[in-house]
């Protein structure tokens, strides 16, 4: 069924570009395909995408390093939850161009880039490893209480194993929004490399072909990425 309708796609957007008949409003199939290949060629794709993933590893690392901290101090401190629930609340209704233009006049652009990540990603992990930790059995509960093993003991081996569905959960949804999120802050913060500097160049060159092959580019990558997620899910899971 997806294969028909990529083809039904390519076929309209032919269609669309022939009856506008300007390559810079609808670029050609042909068009893209060639802006496609020359990415490639050019290398600077892979300086771009080595950048950009980077800077997604330690933004992800970090927020689900803060996202954990704060739900299961939340899920073992109740003040704590009251304290944190608004906070989260608030920061996920700031919209993200609102974060960009802020940071910017706090922080360079590149440790903006960092903080407009974790404080969307935050949010996102600390509701998921919080519905999880308060939806663990009672009977559970009651067996950790009564065993009195150190807090480490039940987070490392009780709390954390229960619970890596809503982590996996968490991450599954991070993965493409990282990209999305760090892209877009790349080509607003202009920064001297990544897959937004690319977009941006090909917006100041209006290049639509190229901004199109770059897209095409990053929904490819975003796939990409939750496959081998999922892989090496499958393949724990297993070993386990």
């Amino acid at each position: 069924m997806k294969k028909y309708l990529i083809v039904i796609t390519i076929v309209l957007w032919q269609l669309l570009s022939m009856l506008v008949g300007n390559n810079i409003i609808i670029p050609s199939v042909a068009d893209v395909g060639v802006a496609f290949i020359n990415l490639f060629k050019s290398k600077l794709i892979y300086s771009a995408t080595l950048s950009t993933l980077l800077r997604i590893c330690i933004g992800l690392l970090v927020s689900l390093t803060l996202g954990l901290i704060f739900a299961i101090s939340g899920y073992l401190n109740t003040k704590v939850k009251e304290v944190m629930n608004p906070i989260i609340s608030f920061l996920q209704s700031v919209p993200q161009i609102s974060y960009i233009f802020i940071l910017l006049v706090w922080f360079n652009s590149e440790i903006s880039l960092y903080v407009i990540l974790i404080l969307m990603l935050v949010p996102i992990i600390y509701h998921n490893v919080l519905t999880g930790l308060e939806n663990l059995d009672h009977d559970l509960k009651d067996v950790i209480t009564l065993y009195h093993q150190p807090l480490f003991y039940n987070l490392f081996k009780v709390y954390l194993p229960l619970i890596k569905p809503y982590i996996n959960a968490s991450l599954d949804s991070c993965i493409p929004l990282s990209i999305k999120v760090i892209v877009m802050s790349e080509i607003l913060v202009s920064t001297q490399s990544g897959i937004g500097k690319l977009l941006y160049y090909s917006r100041v060159q209006i290049d639509t072909a190229s901004i199109i092959a770059v897209t095409i580019y990053m929904i490819v990558l975003i796939q990409v990425l939750l496959k081998l997620f999922h892989l090496v899910q499958s393949k724990r899971s297993s070993f386990h």
